[in-house]
């Protein structure tokens, strides 16, 4: 079997070569800022491309690439590749996710029509491609309305906006909103509420394993604060409800067989919505949180899942220990010092996550870190002070001048 790999994550924690054996010929297309020597050996062949985010050339490669060596799958990991793969699988009449499956995952108003129509429950919502659509959106609210990009990702571009001012000034400052062509914006109701989310791997219409966590608000970037989150114990009353919830949503979306799945809740006063919910790997560090507590890697299950018709077991099916982790964002200046070691009990990853040296600014999205941190605790409790003990060792040792 060949396999087309689209790859933009660091290399040395993504061993597909080593994941699917020998008998696997597992052809490369990377980013440049993710290339590791060892795993580029590993692989049949491999193309390091430097504008590989946003270069429709990627495709041409890609397309070039399967007329002479003719693949027989397209693998694909990140969020941001996804509608890429989908398209090439198209056009290469290959098996797996197509666009039309994709595009009900990247795109937010899409994906919550489905939910809706299959009696799923999320905000009330309107799009937005112009500003006239934001007004009367608006003027049907008695609070705050959310605006964001339809196929955004880690809150980048999202705005709370409070009032009418905000949604004026919104309206004469947004750039999406300029001209003819449409924002291609998603508005929401904006409700208080508790943030869940749900993550695990499904296959073949259930679950393989999945575990609800609580995280802290996905907009406090904004304001400098770190990012946490951390899981449910088993006999926590919102456990069967977040899972029912988010097993309902993969049921009600076009889910391929073999997935990994993000979903983001809304515990209300008033019940639980769906957010949204994505056919990929969670972001932060819910891949080190869910391999300390479930003891599996979940990148490797969905690489070697998906290509082998024979189900590859994992571990345990809750979650033992709990885990957790925090997000420490940067703050402006340059960094200078960060011990190697964090001495903070229960920590099982720490990691600097800029060079020191760098120039800091502050978080443009809600993963951008200085440092993270994940634990491990038998109580929600202890998950919740050993994350707050890290967060303030690393902020109280960092150097940033």
């Amino acid at each position: 079997m060949r396999v087309l790999v689209l790859n933009r994550f660091g290399l040395s924690a993504m061993d597909y070569a080593g994941w699917l054996g020998p008998d696997v010929e597992v052809y490369l297309l990377t980013s440049a800022d993710t290339v590791q020597d060892d795993a580029l050996r590993r692989c049949a062949d491999s193309r390091v491309v430097t504008s590989y985010a946003d270069d429709p050339a990627v495709e041409l490669l890609a397309l070039d690439w399967h007329a002479a060596v003719r693949f027989d799958a397209v693998v694909a990991m990140s969020e941001f590749d996804l509608l890429r793969a989908a398209r090439l699988r198209e056009v290469m009449r290959l098996p797996g996710q197509q666009p039309a499956g994709a595009e009900a995952y990247r795109d937010k108003l899409r994906m919550k029509h489905v939910l809706r129509a299959a009696g799923v429950p999320v905000v009330r919502h309107a799009p937005v491609d112009f500003a006239t659509d934001l007004l009367r959106f608006a003027s049907t609210l008695d609070g705050p309305v959310v605006v964001k990009p339809r196929r955004g990702a880690a809150s980048v571009g999202v705005h709370v906006l409070h009032d009418d001012e905000d949604v004026r000034e919104y309206i004469r400052t947004a750039p999406e909103l300029r001209g003819d062509d449409p924002a291609h914006l998603l508005a929401e109701e904006f409700l208080e509420h508790d943030l869940l989310h749900v993550d695990g791997a499904w296959r073949d219409g259930e679950f393989v394993l999945a575990w609800p966590s609580r995280a802290s608000s996905q907009l406090g970037f904004h304001d400098s604060e770190t990012l946490f989150s951390s899981m449910l114990e088993t006999h926590d009353p919102r456990v069967q409800p977040a899972l029912d919830l988010a097993r309902r949503s993969l049921r009600a979306l076009p889910t391929p067989d073999v997935s990994l799945f993000h979903a983001e809740l809304f515990h209300t006063p008033t019940g639980m919505l769906v957010n949204e919910i994505g056919c990929r790997m969670g972001g932060g560090r819910i891949k080190t949180a869910m391999e300390v507590a479930f003891g599996v890697n979940l990148e490797e299950w969905y690489v070697r899942n998906a290509l082998s018709a024979v189900p590859w077991v994992t571990g345990r099916r809750a979650p033992d220990p709990l885990a957790g982790f925090a997000i420490v964002p940067p703050a402006p200046g340059r960094l200078d010092f960060a011990p190697e070691q964090c001495p903070v009990p229960g920590v099982r990853r720490y990691k600097i996550e800029v060079p020191l040296g760098s120039e800091l600014t502050a978080a443009r999205a809600n993963c951008d870190a200085m440092a993270s941190v994940t634990v491990e605790g038998i109580t929600a409790d202890e998950i919740k002070d050993r994350l707050d003990a890290a967060s303030a060792w690393v902020t109280q040792n960092f150097v940033i001048v």
